[in-house]
């Protein structure tokens, strides 16, 4: 790709409304969710290496993730 970012697409499959909280095993310096071309990115805040968000039913999320 063209930048040093980390993509990961994530869906819900249960097919309700879910909280969810990432904690990747590599440190993380910033996150934005995207949409699946992977532009228009949005801030996710990332406290304590750890993300958190929310699914709709059925949702895909992708998100991009600077490691540091």
């Amino acid at each position: 790709e063209d930048d040093d970012q980390v993509v990961l697409r994530l869906y819900e499959i249960a097919g309700g409304e879910q909280r969810v909280s990432l904690t990747p095993a590599l440190p993380v310096c910033e996150a934005w969710e995207t949409n699946m071309l992977e532009r228009n990115p949005a801030p996710v805040a990332v406290k304590d290496n750890r993300l958190e968000f929310r699914f709709r039913a059925f949702e895909i999320k992708t998100l991009k993730m600077r490691l540091g």
